[in-house]
């Protein structure tokens, strides 16, 4: 490994840890649970009430902390800003049977603005988070604002689905994400050592429960496999705006282009120097998202 490709991957796995010290404190007091469909789901419900929402929901193997430590705060001086544990993450329930996941977590966020009685909100989405929410536009079009995908598009990315087999059993028999760990390394650098995997490892695993998230992983290999077959008018369904934001050095960025090839009307920003765990921490993220609320039309009554 070369002095600088090193030192890249050493500032990503020291950004992680930074944001992993913040989610180990304690459960905040605005922390709120509703029931969807029979599972708990945490959430948080911040800025002002006449805010325009906005939902932000989170990559895999994340919580509300861990992803969104950094913007959660700057969104919502401005904006009522919704944010979810996905189920079987964070302090949601974590289910051990794959087919309470995929499309079901859809319906969590649609369930959330019923409880809340919220009728329409932008939906900011990051790494499997984005495709949840491109998801959301497509099946609850009347309750989209927008769309924000962050760190993946909705064309599927044939090299992350080639590993999700091998990550399920790693899940399982390992508790270890190594198979993900690995396809995420920046293009161009080496691969972590077995010391840096475990150490990425230890930090995910002590927030996380390795089954649930093996069963979330068994019921994304269907669904994707699905994604791969649907017609490019499935998705150009979508008809809120749609911003994507992506690092440079993110693995994932192709998918992000091919989304804008079906997405005429996407708008892309390319984050430099970012990859897929750093690119949430870069202050164009927000920034770029902040733009691109005040650009979409006021929601209605």
């Amino acid at each position: 490994m070369t002095r600088d490709r090193a030192r890249q991957w050493n500032l990503t796995a020291a950004a992680a840890l930074a944001v992993w010290a913040t989610c180990m404190a304690p459960v905040r007091a605005e922390d709120q649970f509703f029931d969807s469909d029979g599972v708990k789901i945490r959430y948080t419900d911040q800025g002002p009430r006449d805010g325009e929402p906005v939902v932000l929901i989170h990559g895999f193997a994340c919580n509300i902390e861990f992803q969104w430590g950094p913007v959660l705060p700057q969104l919502a001086r401005d904006h009522r800003v919704i944010a979810l544990d996905c189920r079987g993450h964070g302090h949601s329930d974590k289910p051990h049977d794959p087919d309470a996941y995929g499309l079901n977590m859809v319906d969590d966020v649609a369930r959330l603005l019923e409880h809340l009685n919220i009728p329409r909100a932008h939906i900011v989405g990051y790494s499997m988070g984005a495709g949840l929410a491109a998801r959301f536009a497509v099946k609850y079009p009347d309750m989209t604002l927008s769309v924000v995908m962050g760190g993946a598009g909705v064309m599927p990315d044939e090299g992350f689905i080639s590993i999700l087999d091998d990550l399920a059993v790693s899940l399982e028999k390992k508790s270890s994400m190594a198979p993900l760990i690995l396809a995420l390394t920046p293009p161009g650098a080496a691969p972590p050592s077995d010391f840096q995997v475990r150490t990425v490892d230890m930090m995910m695993m002590g927030m996380n429960d390795p089954l649930a998230l093996a069963a979330m992983v068994r019921e994304f290999e269907p669904m994707l496999d699905q994604d791969a077959k649907e017609p490019v008018e499935h998705w150009r369904a979508i008809e809120a705006p749609v911003l994507a934001i992506v690092g440079a050095d993110d693995p994932l960025r192709q998918s992000i282009a091919e989304t804008a090839e079906t997405l005429p009307g996407l708008k892309v920003v390319v984050i430099p120097g970012r990859d897929h765990v750093t690119t949430v921490m870069a202050p164009e993220f927000v920034r770029s998202i902040d733009e691109f609320l005040d650009a979409v039309p006021a929601a209605t009554p």
